[in-house]
């Protein structure tokens, strides 16, 4: 619950900052993990097929969130900032190593391990079934 919480905070503080200075596009730095994490977590929780789109239209046209690092995996935003000295943090939620987020993270990982196209065929499994996100 305190994800849910959390998430839903800070959309609506953002959703207000984007109209405040009437935004036409808001980026967000989700990945494909991300993505993926958030199937399985809705899967799994709420017995639904869904995640976000790489582009959603918000409040009738007023803005759109984009997620332009959408098709990266994680373990190559991160080798792109060492690479070129950027600094990033991990779980600065204090709820974030122990969420059930972070736990299909570790799971997803694991079979990543095992297979390195797991991650790509989970984004392609949803793109494909779901025109909106075709496209984008």
């Amino acid at each position: 619950i305190n994800c849910f919480y959390c998430s839903w905070v800070r959309r609506t503080c953002l959703f207000k900052f984007v109209h405040k200075l009437n935004i036409k596009k808001l980026a967000l730095g989700h990945h494909m993990n991300d993505l993926a994490e958030t199937i399985f977590l809705n899967m799994f929780y709420q017995s639904k097929f869904e995640s976000f789109f790489p582009k959603t239209r918000f409040f009738k046209g007023e803005f759109d969130m984009i997620r332009p690092l959408i098709l990266c995996l994680d373990s190559e935003i991160k080798d792109y900032a060492d690479r070129n000295a950027l600094p990033y943090q991990d779980h600065k939620c204090p709820f974030g190593l122990t969420s059930e987020r972070n736990y299909i993270r570790d799971v997803l990982k694991d079979l990543q391990n095992k297979d390195e196209r797991i991650i790509y065929n989970i984004f392609n499994s949803f793109m494909k079934n779901n025109k909106r996100g075709q496209g984008c």
